[in-house]
């Protein structure tokens, strides 16, 4: 009887969670979820099979050593902060494109459109490809490395994450000051005053965030706080994602952009078109009758076809010196693409390839002022 006795007491003495060092919160919170529905004997070789154990159970006896840093440690620090630095420099861009689209600067514009450059849609398409890729990384590689230290806590001393840390902290308040020097300077030259406060918010708010979040870090506020990091991550995957479809008003859909592209490279076509035609007038004195008379093998070039599912080029002879070349687009130019790469010449001002979608005709008239025939005979102008 009493042998059976010290038999219980010496079960339950097993199974107490206050005696049992495998029921203890440390412990526990090291385990994965398949080892904490199991009996005693099971649970200790599921953690043995399990990476960190050897340290949990090091913390739970102080036989800890200190932690070195491994390959892995560093790559994952690494990845990290440089992902973190490359997606804030792509949200920062395009916060910037967007204010600069909603109030246009016509001091900058002009610039910035000449010979066929979109200055919104092109620096778009990278923020915004960045931003996919970048964002979810950093938020993976953060979620691995807390994860981690918060079940080995020496984790957070390692020097690699310590320097990063620190060198971020740099990096955000560098940027703040080397931005608003930037900003002020170009407020200073003439800028608009609302873009100027707009993008001074923008700079505040993405490096604000970071210095924030890091400088908690360093003081260890979220070791014990995983619900308030994770909502940190919601909260900026929120406003990366209101960026990101704010941008897609202003450069439309990748199918529209790619009607833009074919637009883009019409307006090329038409314009070495052109320079041409001026050419062989310059040549034989007259205009050619028909684009195949511009063929040749001695310069190489081959009249250029529309894209596939586009009506053909056209070009029709209206007088002596002026001819028209018409073309079909998807969409209007806007100012913001129809300006050719190459420059055209022997048209006098008259150079616009502003269209709107549909077919469009452009009228050229060569100007004798500006060039003249190379058989020796004059052509009179005005």
């Amino acid at each position: 009887m009493n042998r059976q006795s010290n038999g219980d007491n010496r079960h339950r003495h097993d199974t107490d969670p206050k005696k049992n060092i495998f029921h203890t919160p440390s412990f526990q919170k090291g385990l994965p979820r398949e080892c904490n529905a199991i009996d005693f004997l099971s649970k200790f070789r599921c953690a043995l099979r399990k990476p960190h154990f050897s340290d949990i159970m090091g913390s739970l006896f102080g036989l800890s050593k200190p932690m070195k840093n491994t390959p892995r440690d560093f790559f994952l620090h690494f990845g990290a902060f440089a992902a973190l630095y490359a997606a804030a420099t792509a949200l920062g861009t395009l916060l910037f494109l967007i204010i600069g689209y909603a109030f246009p600067d016509p001091l900058y514009s002009n610039y910035y459109s000449y010979g066929g450059y979109d200055p919104y849609s092109a620096p778009m398409r990278f923020a915004i490809a960045s931003l996919i890729i970048l964002v979810p990384l950093f938020l993976w590689l953060m979620r691995v490395i807390q994860r981690e230290a918060r079940i080995t806590p020496e984790r957070y001393t390692f020097a690699i994450r310590k320097w990063l840390t620190y060198i971020t902290l740099f990096v955000a308040g560098a940027t703040i000051v080397g931005d608003l020097i930037t900003l002020l300077y170009s407020f200073l030259g003439g800028e608009l005053a609302t873009p100027f406060v707009l993008k001074v918010l923008v700079l505040f708010a993405i490096t604000g965030v970071i210095f924030w979040y890091f400088l908690l870090d360093i003081r260890g506020y979220w070791q014990n706080r995983a619900s308030a990091s994770k909502m940190v991550g919601i909260v900026t995957v929120g406003a990366v994602l209101v960026a990101i479809i704010g941008s897609f008003f202003i450069m439309g859909s990748p199918m529209i952009q790619r009607e833009i592209r074919f637009d883009q490279q019409e307006i090329q076509d038409l314009s070495m078109i052109q320079n041409q035609v001026v050419n062989y007038w310059q040549q034989n004195g007259t205009l050619p009758a028909t684009l195949s008379e511009l063929e040749s093998d001695i310069t190489y070039f081959h009249v250029p076809q529309a894209p596939e599912g586009r009506e053909p080029y056209e070009y029709r002879k209206t007088g002596d010196t002026s001819f028209a070349l018409c073309a079909t687009f998807a969409q209007n130019s806007d100012g913001t693409y129809a300006e050719p790469y190459a420059p055209s010449y022997g048209v006098g001002n008259n150079t616009s390839w502003e269209h709107t979608a549909g077919r469009t005709c452009f009228d050229r008239t060569i100007d004798p002022s500006l060039i003249q025939p190379l058989d020796g005979k004059p052509v009179p102008f005005d």
